[in-house]
């Protein structure tokens, strides 16, 4: 199966069922770019993911790995993290 997420406007990520999120790793701590809403299908989006947050979701310091938001509620509009390198 493959995986992609593109580069969108936020007006047609508003639209899309699933969300991808870069997540940029230094020493194993993800960072979320403050160019990303705070806010996103009314979900909040931290700014940074500590390495054990990291760990426990199964998001790693690999470009393309994907992983869970459990700061997401289960509700339509999923968030996905995609790591960076």
């Amino acid at each position: 199966m493959a995986r992609t997420v593109r580069i969108s406007s936020l007006k047609e990520a508003q639209l899309q069922a699933t969300v991808g999120v870069p997540v940029i790793f230094k020493d194993g701590v993800g960072a979320i770019s403050d160019a990303i809403p705070s806010t996103l299908g009314g979900i909040e989006i931290p700014r940074t993911l500590s390495k054990a947050w990291c760990s426990n979701q199964g998001l790693k310091e690999v470009a393309g790995q994907l992983g869970r938001a459990a700061f997401a509620p289960r509700i339509e509009r999923r968030v996905r993290l995609v790591g960076l390198e």
